[in-house]
């Protein structure tokens, strides 16, 4: 059972763990996967069985086929789609787990330090695909939560799909409240005198702080919270190219393709065709 509602940039879901258990897992399968941006406060670990298209996690945007596996942090937005019409559908395993469950045990901190670097998404080896049916098809709670350890003791091995700039916890609460002001005004134009005001820090000094913790300029980081509104349209409509981009806030065309392609690696025209099959 879950429950979405839409808030912020995308969809905030609601998990509700399986009774008796500290997680969650089911069987994601139908004739495709719509574009649906979504976050929520657990991790979780998608296994991709059969079907193929294009995945997105945070400002990570790649084709996956089947054998795809990833690990994905507390809060971090994403969405896997596919086209109508393949042979055989789509089908993932999806376990989602929170993360207080991984400082419950003796390696917590060890766990912890995984946790964090899901926040960036991992990306597994296929041979993961089976460890991961596993955890959904044991019965038992105990039995469910040792084969979950068992894929989390071989992720540190895995590939991060993000940079480390993509991260978005940091302990000064004024630069979480710069994150969230800037979340929820993406489209606005960004005055950084207005934000460092609203924060109580001088604009240089916040340019420093934010840079510091993220390592990026606010400027940035509102260009890629920009650039992955746009991709959250360029799947879900058929709107010009120019509307979406000067909808989401971008000043000029060009400014909005140097960005695209920096983030994404290809045009906007080219990634919505290849989203689109």
């Amino acid at each position: 059972m879950l429950r979405l509602a839409r808030q912020g940039l995308g969809i905030r879901e609601q998990v509700v763990a399986d009774p008796g258990s500290s997680l969650r897992s089911l069987v994601n399968c139908g004739d495709h996967w719509p574009f649906t941006w979504h976050y929520h406060p657990e991790l979780e670990l998608t296994a991709v069985e059969r079907g193929q298209g294009v995945r997105a996690v945070g400002d990570s945007i790649a084709p996956f086929a089947a054998g795809d596996v990833v690990l994905i942090g507390s809060a971090v937005p994403h969405s896997w789609a596919s086209e109508p019409g393949l042979p055989g559908g789509v089908q993932a395993v999806v376990v989602q787990f929170p993360a207080e469950l991984l400082a419950a045990t003796a390696e917590a901190a060890r766990l912890r330090q995984l946790a964090e670097r899901a926040c960036l998404g991992l990306c597994g080896p296929p041979t993961a695909v089976a460890l991961v049916r596993a955890i959904h098809e044991a019965r038992a709670p105990l039995r469910r939560l040792a084969r979950l350890l068992e894929v989390l003791a071989e992720a540190e091995q895995w590939t991060p799909l993000m940079r480390p700039v993509a991260r978005r916890h940091h302990r000064d609460p004024r630069l979480q409240r710069a994150l969230a002001w800037l979340d929820q005004h993406a489209r606005e134009p960004l005055r950084l005198g207005e934000l460092a005001s609203r924060v109580a820090m001088r604009p240089p000094a916040l340019s420093r702080a934010f840079r510091t913790a993220y390592g990026i300029t606010p400027s940035e980081y509102v260009a890629r919270l920009r650039i992955g509104l746009c991709c959250r349209e360029l799947a879900e409509s058929d709107a010009e190219v120019a509307a979406i981009a000067f909808a989401n806030g971008f000043g000029s065309l060009a400014s909005f393709h140097r960005w695209f392609r920096r983030l994404t690696g290809s045009s906007p025209e080219l990634w919505r065709r290849r989203l689109r099959g």
